[in-house]
């Protein structure tokens, strides 16, 4: 199959600007006075947003349960959350995990990581204990940041003692949220609030953006990948090495059943507790209970 660089370089004149038309027919689309072959600026990626912070600083960025934050107000706390990381550590060649769901603490962690010169290793909050295991040893995660709830913190805590990642970096949803929220959300949702120690391993999310927000800037450089270490995650590497098959197993199985739970109706519940106890189920007998 032809590639672009397959083809023969366009030349001047008409000629070449049809060759260049036939090898991107995406060109066409493009509006007008937009430069295919336009010079971009290198700069770090935490410059576009404060360059939207500068062109748009009181345009809201964020809607989060109600609350607005603003680019401007984005800004400022990623400069601040910037000026914290650096204060505990983060600098070049040290890699910060995000351990969150989407909320406000991602995205102001996530380019004042960036700002202060770290890498930005990204978590699901959906792995399990295992799989956070292997890859915060597999990325050489040394911070985490997460939040404090029942669904996230207890998994970062119990692996506190057991990898290498030294910091948690912990912030709560009643932070984020607007008034009268902020102050009914610790009541509602106690139950689902973890408590969180007062020691040298955590810091809260509040505690890292109290300052002034005067990082110190660090020279671009490139980093492998989009803000992770090289590798293609902890499951690609798994299956690279040979480790953590049974895991692997495990979860392949939990997806098939997803899938039967969905495709099965209520009258056939007995075909899919067969399968959780171990069953297994034969193509004949599956065909049979879609009957």
């Amino acid at each position: 199959m032809a590639t672009e660089t397959d083809a023969a370089p366009e030349s001047g004149g008409e000629s070449g600007e049809a060759t260049g038309a036939a090898e991107k027919p995406w060109l066409k689309m493009y509006p007008e006075g937009i430069d295919w072959q336009a010079q971009l600026e290198i700069a770090p990626l935490w410059k576009n947003l404060d360059g939207a912070v500068a062109r748009y600083p009181n345009h809201n960025l964020l809607d989060f349960l109600d609350r607005k934050f603003t680019y401007s107000q984005i800004g400022d706390l990623s400069n601040r959350a910037a000026k914290g990381f650096q204060d505990i550590g983060v600098g070049k060649g040290v890699n910060v995990g995000l351990f969150l769901p989407n909320c406000p603490q991602f995205v102001i962690c996530y380019y004042g990581i960036l700002k202060a010169g770290g890498t930005v290793v990204n978590y699901s909050p959906l792995y399990s204990e295992p799989e956070l295991e292997y890859q915060i040893e597999d990325s050489h995660t040394d911070i985490m940041v997460t939040l404090n709830v029942e669904a996230l913190y207890p998994k970062m805590a119990g692996l506190l003692p057991k990898t290498r990642h030294r910091k948690l970096v912990i912030g709560t949803i009643a932070e984020v949220l607007p008034f009268p929220k902020s102050l009914l959300y610790p009541l509602v949702k106690r139950k689902e609030i973890s408590k969180v120690p007062n020691d040298d391993r955590h810091v809260r999310f509040a505690a890292l953006t109290t300052n002034g927000g005067d990082f110190a800037p660090v020279a671009a450089g490139r980093v492998g990948g989009a803000g992770l270490r090289p590798g293609g995650g902890p499951v690609a590497q798994m299956r690279r090495d040979g480790q953590g098959r049974e895991m692997l197993e495990r979860t392949r199985q939990q997806a098939r059943l997803l899938c039967l739970e969905k495709i099965f109706s209520e009258r056939h519940v007995d075909l899919v507790q067969g399968v959780r106890r171990g069953q297994g189920v034969r193509p004949r007998a599956a065909g049979r209970a879609l009957q």
